[in-house]
């Protein structure tokens, strides 16, 4: 199954992407702050208005500096098994205007994602269930909370889904088209990030190798909807 986007990040550093030859570069980034709540209460974050006066998140975040590498010079050293990202060549006939027609989206991007995905994992079957378009607005992070046209990037270093939250949305897309539970017992998750236009070098990706990860730093959190809720983790700073 393949959770598909444009250009957004796993988390976001505050200044400019370093030059393709500068090797490294150190920014600020926020993450989870380490404090007393969160040993009593859940992280969580609400994605809508809700009737009472519960506040509409307790999620509170603190800066710190992180060193980056620039990974463009360096695309042979990552893979899926061993660090849990990879960076791909993959070639695209969509320009960036053609990401504004959803359709096209759907019949030709959507397709070249699940051809490449299948190439570099041999799966026997591609599932992609969301693709979303992101373009930051051009004061952001100021002004994020507005009403814009496109999904802004987010700020806070985090995971998508918890293992158990991806195989409830796998069983859910399976059931929603006709299959009843998840055909395969053998399936991966996988976010899919490509720039509509590059270099980025202004709110670039940035990643995470999940072996300079203590567990203990990770405190799963919700995201709450009108009719629905996932199960995310935020990650609290270590200075490994």
């Amino acid at each position: 199954m393949v959770r598909v986007r444009g250009n957004g990040e796993v988390a976001t550093v505050e200044k400019r992407a370093p030059k393709a030859h500068t090797m490294s570069v150190n920014s600020s980034m926020y993450f989870l702050d380490d404090i007393p709540l969160y040993q009593e209460e859940k992280p969580y974050r609400l994605k809508f208005q809700p009737s009472s006066d519960i506040p509409a998140t307790n999620i509170q975040v603190k800066k710190h500096e992180v060193n980056f590498t620039d990974t463009r010079s360096r695309v042979k050293d990552y893979s899926l098994k061993k660090n849990g990202f990879q960076l791909i060549p993959m070639e695209s006939t969509m320009l960036g205007s053609d990401f504004e027609d959803d359709a096209k989206i759907k019949k030709v991007y959507l397709t070249e994602v699940g051809n490449s995905l299948k190439k570099l994992t041999s799966a026997s079957r591609v599932q992609i269930f969301e693709h979303l378009v992101r373009k930051s607005y051009v004061n952001f992070p100021h002004g994020a909370g507005e009403d814009l046209p496109y999904k802004q990037s987010t700020t806070v270093a985090h995971i998508d889904l918890t293992g158990e939250w991806g195989s409830i949305i796998a069983r859910r897309l399976n059931h929603k088209i006709g299959l009843g539970n998840v055909p395969y017992s053998n399936y991966q998750y996988i976010n899919v990030w490509k720039p509509l236009r590059g270099p980025v070098r202004d709110w670039p990706l940035a990643l995470c190798d999940p072996k300079t990860v203590t567990p203990t730093l990770l405190q799963d959190g919700d995201v709450m909807f009108d009719d629905f809720a996932i199960e995310n983790r935020l990650l609290q700073y270590g200075p490994k």
